[in-house]
């Protein structure tokens, strides 16, 4: 499966997650942080290293990416969900930075880029002292998070609101290393074994009334769904190599469009979810699966529309942006080089 194909199947699980019981969101939400590392690690090491003021760049140019979706799609969610926040609760709103912590969360898939803001922040800190840090000591700290988000989901039931990046920096970390560490990439029988692997435990949960609750969660969750955030830890590091055997894959415009598509469905589907329970949420399955259906094939097709309309031209200026610094950082070398070459003559 190429990169964007498999980020839009992680969207639409997160997309399935808020309009069913059926609750694999956070599974497909580790995975894209473990992506994240492995892309931000790659690109901070080919591209931005090599622009004018690096630091300044990378931050500018990932919030850039972030940013302009966020805005327009928490502004929809309080035009139709929500009165629009007041007091400090404006910064997280417009900045995201501190979202994961707001009492209410009119987009509340947003907590996510929250955490990966702060990502953002020490990747090419953390990058370096990956490289330069023995492998026991890496492993030990990626496990050492892994063990903290469990210990954390034992405590509150996976509640979000005081998550933070240490909770997920073992996520972060395996994909930085296997991106340092073309060895570690998986092979396609590994990818296939990782895939058929989680698809045979979630089907088998289903199968077993006793383990159903696992994954269905909704309005009125069982017991059993308390340990669905530590069942998603385990799914998610299982199907880490069909994960990062995507980003091997040579993929196509079509395909760079799915990737696209897949951020602004990941925010856009929440407002639409959210109006149809608060419409239709009394209404019995049969008769509200009619409206659930509609709307998810508005959040694709609204989602569609944003890409072509907002995403992709604000994505243009960015990327002449960071064209712009890279061209500025090369004059500085190519006159270092030249400085350089005088004074040996």
């Amino acid at each position: 499966m190429p990169p964007g194909a498999f980020r839009l199947l992680l969207s639409t699980l997160v997309v399935v997650h808020h309009f069913s019981r059926f609750s694999l969101g956070r599974m497909a939400v580790y995975l894209f942080f473990a992506l994240s590392g492995f892309w931000i690690a790659r690109i901070w090491a080919t591209t931005y290293i090599n622009a004018a003021n690096p630091y300044r760049t990378f931050l500018i140019s990932r919030t850039w990416r972030i940013l302009p979706s966020f805005l327009l799609c928490n502004l929809i969610a309080w035009l139709f969900i929500a009165a629009a926040p007041t007091g400090a609760a404006w910064i997280p709103n417009v900045l995201i930075y501190g979202y994961t912590h707001l009492e209410q969360q009119t987009l509340v898939p947003a907590w996510s880029l929250d955490i990966e803001l702060q990502f953002y922040i020490v990747a090419p800190f953390l990058y370096s002292a990956l490289r330069l840090a023995p492998l026991p000591a890496t492993v030990a700290l990626g496990v050492a998070s892994l063990a903290g988000l469990a210990a954390f989901c034992a405590r509150t039931n996976g509640e979000v609101s005081n998550l933070n990046l240490l909770h997920f920096l073992g996520f972060f970390v395996i994909g930085m290393l296997v991106a340092e560490r073309p060895s570690w990439r998986p092979g396609r029988r590994l990818a296939i074994l990782s895939a058929v692997a989680v698809l045979a435990i979630v089907v088998g949960i289903i199968l077993t009334p006793s383990l159903r609750g696992l994954l269905l969660g909704g309005a009125n969750p069982g017991p059993a769904f308390a340990y669905n955030p530590h069942l998603s830890i385990v799914l998610a590091l299982i199907g880490l190599p069909f994960a990062f055997s995507t980003v091997s894959v040579r993929a196509g415009q079509l395909d760079g469009l799915a990737g696209d598509l897949s951020y602004v469905v990941y925010l856009f589907h929440w407002p639409i979810c959210a109006l149809v329970s608060r419409e239709f949420g009394g209404l019995n399955p049969q008769d509200r699966m009619i409206y659930v259906v509609a709307a998810i094939a508005l959040s694709y097709l609204g989602a569609l529309g944003l890409v072509y309309l907002w995403d992709r031209p604000l994505n243009r200026y960015r990327k002449s942006f960071v064209a712009r610094r890279l061209a500025a950082g090369n004059k500085k070398i190519d006159l270092a080089v030249g400085n350089s070459i005088q004074t040996t003559m």
